[in-house]
């Protein structure tokens, strides 16, 4: 019994020895395609970023504006707040937003960075509910981006 626990072992890695005439031992071309394939996941990796304003969870609301949960504060309740934000206006006639989990699409005319959307009992804005809006239509109003506390900037 012995031997045969020290024989399959030894039969396993001689099997997967494979010394045939086609291989050359050359490790070069499989390192050569181990570059090659990262370089596609890194050009796979910037094409996806073109497509988006940024890597953090938005809400898309129809295409007219994006809301981007900057803030540490909305990690893993992205989702939840753009359902919420959806019914929202959904009751006041607009549009249904759309969770976007790998950001907010590219093409925005320009951002308002920065405001606090979240709000503590007594409607105080809270730190870390930061958002960007980013808007794609034209006649954003500047003003009532920084009236609520945001830095608005033309893209």
């Amino acid at each position: 019994m012995k031997l045969f626990l020290f024989t399959i072992p030894a039969l396993f890695a001689l099997s997967s020895c494979d010394a045939s005439k086609d291989d050359s031992g050359d490790t070069a071309s499989l390192e050569a395609d181990a570059d090659a394939d990262a370089d596609a996941d890194a050009d796979a990796d910037a094409d996806a970023d073109a497509d988006t304003m940024n890597s953090t969870p938005g809400c898309d609301l129809a295409g007219q504006q994006c809301y981007s949960f900057a803030g540490a504060l909305w990690a893993g309740q992205e989702s939840a707040y753009c359902d919420q934000l959806s019914a929202q206006i959904q009751a006041e006639g607009g549009p249904a937003a759309s969770y976007a989990p790998d950001g907010c699409p590219a093409g925005a005319l320009n951002q308002c960075e920065g405001v606090l959307m979240g709000g503590d009992e007594d409607g105080n804005p809270v730190a870390g509910t930061e958002i960007t809006i980013y808007t794609y239509v034209a006649g954003a109003d500047p003003t009532e981006c920084t009236e609520n506390g945001g830095t608005f900037s033309e893209l």
